[in-house]
């Protein structure tokens, strides 16, 4: 079976699985915590699936003798990249007031179309992400393909544990921002802008 398939198949069944308990609890159609559950049931289920695929590519790219050392940099790329969504997502969620807890409180349609509007812009990036399967192989052969025809270079080495360094440093201390009362108000930490001693809006 085709990797990349199979993995667009997941993030399509994901979103179908979570949509209509969004809905149905966003717009107050039907709020229940069991379904709530049962939505993160589903999506564990899904992921584990992901991290099956993933586990299969790792295993064709591994060179023998480095396998720890391949899966350790594989994921902590993984890791890397779900701190650097979850930048994106505060940043994309200030402009929308939803990291206070007043929207969620009032409860009105307006605040219900903002919150909602919030996990269409979530679904939207992962769909924006299967534009980059093809740098992943389709099955073991092209893998094997692709593996052959790589030529080592120490550059490409430092290269990459400089960018996954200097990423995961950054994305680390924004992801703190949200959590001090001084600066949750910056946009890149999902607030809607800090007045500073002036009035003024700042970061």
């Amino acid at each position: 079976m085709n990797w990349r398939i199979l993995l667009t198949f997941q993030v399509t069944l994901s979103i179908f699985l979570e949509l209509p308990v969004i809905i149905l609890t966003t717009f107050n159609i039907y709020r229940s915590q069991y379904i709530w559950f049962v939505d993160d049931i589903f999506e564990a289920l899904v992921t584990s699936w992901m991290y099956i695929i993933a586990e299969l590519v790792a295993v064709e790219f591994a060179p023998v003798g480095l396998e720890s050392f391949t899966f350790a940099m594989f994921w902590t790329v993984y890791t890397v990249g779900l701190s650097g969504g979850l930048f994106a997502s505060n940043f994309v969620f200030g402009f929308f007031d939803v990291m206070e807890d007043g929207r969620y409180i009032n409860d009105s349609t307006t605040d219900q179309f903002y919150i909602f509007y919030t996990y269409i812009f979530i679904y939207s990036a992962r769909l924006l992400g299967l534009g980059i399967l093809f740098l992943m192989p389709k099955q073991k052969k092209q893998a094997q393909l692709w593996k052959s025809k790589y030529t080592r270079s120490r550059i490409k080495k430092y290269l990459l544990v400089f960018t996954i360094t200097v990423l995961f440093n950054v994305f680390v201390v924004v992801n703190v921002l949200p959590l001090f009362d001084e600066t949750r108000c910056m946009h890149i930490a999902g607030g809607n802008g800090c007045k500073n001693a002036t009035g003024l809006l700042a970061m």
